[in-house]
């Protein structure tokens, strides 16, 4: 028994050892795990006005959209070789398998004045050949009618031609169709399901020399169902299956409470952007809007009674003849 003690000796004051180093080191450890798991403070719409500069790049928050790179920032640069351009955030590194939505989602947090994108700014470095772009990292709100602040007050490359909203607006969109279920027809009390057909489209033509390509891309719907009641949704709304018309609720449909025929309106808001001479796609600050064509929906009543035989059997009966 004594031998086996004293070979645990050196094994307790090993372990005695390893349980001071552990008490010394573990608040230390601590400390580490609770920067490490810290909640990321995420983007401060505070800080976000029209003009300035949102550094540095926002990160994911409950409720928001992060934006699509996660480059890391560059420092601004204010040098004579040093010139900005920028491009619209929810737009970056997606190509052709965007949502359209996430736009007006990410957008949303532009709100110092109507119809804010977000955009980001890109340096361009003109003593190399060709020049090089970078990312900067750095954010801005676009609105309609004025210009972004670029990062520590560089110069922006002011395209050869810039399509303000108003030439946005101008342009032959295509309204929406309306479609209801079943054509031009309700019931009253019923969930009378009417949807949008409605494309992304583009349009090309010259300005001066200058070709210039526009995108539009629904956005919004904005739902006048004729009877004093309004809806604005994020979808164009879907068909449903015939034997679900008028029994199942969809994000579009709509219960009337008298009889009578009513002008269904929709109003459809589109984002765009150009690009002018094959260059870079660039944000149109502001959203079209255009009006389809009203909507005729008839809107009857059901009335259900038990009866006994059949129309041929009685002709006189009620609902015959």
């Amino acid at each position: 028994m004594s031998n086996l003690t004293s070979r645990l000796s050196p094994i307790r004051q090993s372990v005695a050892v390893l349980v001071v180093l552990f008490a010394i080191l573990l608040p230390n450890s601590n400390a580490v795990l609770a920067q490490t798991e810290a909640p990321n403070p995420g983007i401060n719409k505070d800080r976000i006005e029209a003009g300035n500069t949102i550094t540095p790049v926002p990160q994911p928050v409950d409720g928001e959209i992060p934006p699509q790179d996660s480059s890391p920032d560059v420092e601004p640069v204010v040098s004579p070789n040093i010139t900005y351009t920028y491009e619209r955030v929810c737009l970056q590194g997606v190509a052709n398998n965007l949502d359209r939505w996430d736009c007006v989602r990410i957008n949303a947090i532009c709100n110092a004045e109507d119809n804010g994108v977000l955009v980001e700014w890109i340096a361009i470095d003109s003593t190399t050949s060709p020049p090089t772009e970078s990312r900067t990292g750095s954010r801005s709100c676009l609105y309609p009618g004025t210009s972004p602040e670029p990062p520590g007050g560089g110069e922006v490359v002011e395209p050869e031609v810039i399509v303000t909203l108003e030439d946005f607006q101008s342009q032959p969109i295509l309204a929406a169709e309306i479609v209801s279920e079943p054509a031009s027809f309700g019931l009253l009390g019923g969930h009378n399901n009417v949807y949008a057909n409605v494309d992304e489209q583009e349009f090309t033509f010259d300005l001066l020399g200058d070709e210039v390509q526009i995108r539009a891309w629904p956005v919004g719907y904005d739902w006048n169902y004729g009877d004093g009641n309004t809806r604005t949704t994020q979808t164009a709304g879907t068909s449903v299956p015939e034997v679900d018309w008028l029994f199942v609720e969809t994000p579009t449909s709509h219960e009337y409470a008298d009889t009578g025929d009513y002008n269904l309106v929709l109003t459809t808001r589109f984002a765009g952007d150009y690009s002018v001479n094959g260059g870079p796609w660039l944000p149109i600050a502001g959203e079209a809007t255009v009006q389809s064509e009203p909507h005729l929906m008839s809107i009857w009543r059901s009335d259900t009674r038990l009866v006994d035989g059949t129309c041929d059997e009685n002709p006189n009966a009620w609902g015959c003849g």
